[in-house]
């Protein structure tokens, strides 16, 4: 009986620590890309105080993220530091140098331990310059040694909503894809520049205030998507991350405001629909607050009220 209970101890104990693991990400000759969430393991910091050695030493509290393969991993809005765990295995006719890849250019701060001990830092408080490569998302080279085999830490911390989608890249592929992304961005934006343009010329010929605030609408979307998509950050305000962070929540509530007072005139509910105009202005109202609250009060709290807010028009991406 003794030994049978001592096998039942043993066999939990192991069915629980491969409940908890995550095999290491495979990397094959043919390897162009691979989503890293599904095989990623998570450790909540909810002091914020823990360094690298310390997360090292309870490797053992790691979680899996729990993730599927389509998904990114999200926190929500969280106020902890969450330290992320990355296994790489690489064949040995596999490539050695990847690019990682954090597609979420409004997350606040980031910092990359790399297989070789590498330390960098990126997020949308620090210049533009300070990242590790020059492009639109967080981009982090990754280096490993001839074994093929290493470990990836990440720290993120955000007042926004806390999205990590992550996705390693051999270096052609991720230029191939990063071109046709930017391409595409370059017409939509260009497309937006040139509605915005004609509704100017609109209002300048017919003077009808509804041209101009659907102008001011376009506008204010453009810098939100601008925000959203870390154009914004790379090529219009690299040098100004204070406005960097806040592009993206008050620009959409902007455009809220905007599409609110555009609505509001088309339909001329005051007028038309009395009862409406009143929901309208209200809801216009609130959208002004959410605009200027980043400068009143914490970031968080501004963000969640944009969000919250825009549910009252249409479903939303959290506001980050």
């Amino acid at each position: 009986m003794p030994r049978l209970v001592a096998l039942i101890f043993l066999l939990c104990c192991l069915s629980g620590q491969i409940g908890n693991s995550t095999a290491a990400v495979r990397l094959t000759p043919k390897t162009q890309s691979v989503e890293l969430a599904p095989q990623i393991t998570v450790l909540e910091d909810a002091g914020g105080g823990l360094t690298l050695a310390d997360v090292q030493r309870r490797a053992a509290e790691f979680r899996p993220s729990g993730v599927r393969e389509d998904a990114a991993i999200n926190f929500g809005y969280s106020s902890s530091a969450w330290w992320l765990r990355i296994d790489l295995a690489a064949d040995p006719e596999a490539a050695r140098d990847w690019l990682l890849d954090i597609a979420f250019p409004t997350l606040d701060n980031i910092e990359y331990f790399g297989p070789g001990g590498e330390h960098r830092v990126a997020g949308d408080r620090l210049p533009f310059a300070a990242r590790p490569l020059l492009h639109r998302n967080f981009v982090f080279p990754v280096h490993l040694d001839e074994s093929g085999v290493g470990v990836i830490w990440l720290r993120v911390v955000s007042e926004g909503t806390l999205t990590i989608p992550m996705r390693l890249w051999r270096h052609e592929a991720f230029w191939q894809e990063s071109l046709s992304s930017y391409a595409m961005l370059s017409v939509y934006f260009g497309m937006l520049l040139a509605l915005a343009a004609y509704n100017l010329l609109l209002w300048f010929s017919l003077r009808d205030h509804n041209y101009l605030t659907y102008v001011l609408f376009a506008i204010s979307m453009a810098i939100g998507q601008l925000s959203l998509n870390g154009l914004g950050n790379q090529f219009l305000w690299p040098d100004w991350p204070v406005w960097g962070n806040l592009a993206f929540s008050t620009g959409f509530a902007a455009t809220g405001f905007f599409g609110a007072l555009f609505t509001r005139g088309f339909l001329e509910t005051r007028r038309n629909l009395p009862r409406l105009d009143g929901a309208i202005i209200g809801l216009a109202g609130l959208f002004a607050l959410c605009a200027v609250a980043p400068l009143l009060a914490p970031y968080r709290l501004a963000a969640i009220m944009t969000s919250l807010t825009g549910l009252a028009v249409r479903p939303s991406p959290a506001i980050s």
